[in-house]
Order: structure tokens, then C-alpha cells, then sequence
């Protein structure tokens, strides 16, 4: 029964990826698509930044708390990418 279950939650995690990958590209190109045509950033690229950044975040956090090495070009990338997510936000809403 229990190969069942971990058989159950490969497919599963198997499609939270896909999902999560098809969901950002869309986003990215919405976005690409939203600054081409307005010159402005969208809340589109405020999504994007903050799928990123959790996703990234919360990898680190149980990687630490596993025990694992913790890599420090993820922990920079999300530092950018938070920062980043800042500064989409400021410019969205008071640009």
C-alpha cells in the first residue's frame, strides 16, 4: 500500500512542476508581451517576481532545515529577485 502512496505523490509532484513551469512562461510572456506594447512594467511581472522568489525561498528554508548545504548563488538569486520584486512593485504603483 505504501509504494501506492509514494507512486501517487511522484505524479503528483510531477505535475505541480509542469504546472508551475507552463504558469511562469505564460507569465513571462505576458509580461514581455505587456512592456512591448506599454513601456511600463504590469502586475503581471509582479506575479512572476513573486512565484520566483517564494519558490526559491521556501526550497532554501527546507533544504536548511533537512540538514542539506545551502547554496549561497540561490540565497544571492533570491536577495535579486526580492529586490527586484521591490522595485517592480514601486514602479507599478507610484511611477
Amino acid at each position: 500500500m505504501k509504494k501506492i502512496d509514494e507512486k501517487e505523490m511522484g505524479i503528483n509532484l510531477k505535475a505541480i512542476k509542469w504546472s508551475w513551469a507552463i504558469t511562469g512562461i505564460a507569465l513571462l510572456l505576458w509580461a514581455i508581451y505587456d512592456y512591448i506594447t506599454t513601456y511600463t512594467y504590469s502586475i503581471v511581472l509582479i506575479i512572476l517576481n513573486l512565484q520566483i522568489t517564494i519558490y526559491f525561498a521556501i526550497t532554501q528554508v527546507c533544504k536548511w532545515k533537512a540538514g542539506i548545504k545551502i547554496d549561497w548563488g540561490i540565497i544571492i538569486a533570491i536577495i535579486l529577485f526580492f529586490l527586484n520584486l521591490v522595485l517592480s512593485i514601486w514602479n507599478y504603483f507610484f511611477h
